[in-house]
């Protein structure tokens, strides 16, 4: 298992991209709360990209394997 952070806000809120087993999932850390998965849309793929000093998350999903991908936030 891997993660590869993305973004870092000016809190140190972090958010990024982590792998499990079967999925590679957005996540957001919070210093002092720990890592929580955003999950990836119903596919198996997905990432944040990017985070304000509001907390506001965006990224992708990839919904098929080699399919289009969804913008979020």
């Amino acid at each position: 298992r891997t993660s590869f952070a993305r973004a870092i806000n000016n809190l140190g809120n972090v958010v990024g991209r982590a792998s499990t087993d079967t999925q590679q999932v957005a996540f957001l850390y919070l210093p002092g709360r720990g890592t929580t998965s955003l999950g990836t849309l119903g596919g198996s793929i997905a990432e944040a990209t990017d985070i304000n000093d509001s907390n506001v998350v965006v990224g992708g999903s990839q919904i098929s394997f080699g399919g289009p991908s969804r913008g979020f936030v």
